[in-house]
């Protein structure tokens, strides 16, 4: 079976992957060029994808609900990223990654704030197996 490990590390350049000579002999690494814009749920959604944002719709990191008029940020479900991920032909632990609510991982867990009516917010994580 062939393996398959992708690390999403924000930040990490060919430059900074030399002071990480463990990481860096793991296998083969290459670049990659962030969609526009560069944020996090929609660089997640473009690698789970393949799909440029216009294609995967996930165009923020932020949804505008007309009907409330409300914008929601950092939305978890899966449901969100239209078309396939490459996850789903493969045994998978996404591990801290966004869209993991009713993902078809078999292994995950994923951050999950509760934000209380009084803005406050308690830092929390979701897993399963």
């Amino acid at each position: 079976m062939t393996k398959l490990c992708i690390l999403n590390v924000v930040g990490l350049t060919q430059k900074l992957l030399r002071h990480a000579p463990n990481l860096a002999a793991m296998g083969n690494h290459r670049p990659w060029t962030s969609p526009v814009p560069a944020v996090t749920c929609t660089s997640q959604a473009t690698m789970l994808t393949g799909l440029a944002p216009r294609d995967h719709g996930v165009v923020g990191n932020g949804w505008l609900y007309r009907d409330t008029q409300e914008i929601r940020f950092w939305q978890q479900a899966r449901t969100l990223v239209e078309g396939d991920v490459f996850y789903d032909r493969y045994e998978t632990a996404k591990m801290f990654w966004w869209f993991n609510q009713s993902t078809t991982a078999e292994y995950g867990a994923t951050p999950k704030p509760h934000y209380g009516c009084d803005g406050s917010k308690v830092f929390d994580i979701l897993d399963w197996s």
